[in-house]
């Protein structure tokens, strides 16, 4: 699924945090997933 709208999360295992990505490029990481969600939802829409 890709498009405008479409968040990814990924649990990275070997150093147990989590990947996310945003529709319009943008990435974070964080071990925390409630931390991961707030970035994805609040971040300002943007291609980098």
């Amino acid at each position: 699924m890709n498009g405008e709208g479409v968040l990814r999360v990924t649990f990275l295992g070997t150093v147990s945090e989590l990947a996310g990505e945003c529709w319009c490029g943008r990435t974070y990481t964080s071990a925390d997933p409630r931390e991961m969600w707030s970035w994805l939802e609040e971040h300002e829409h943007g291609r980098v």
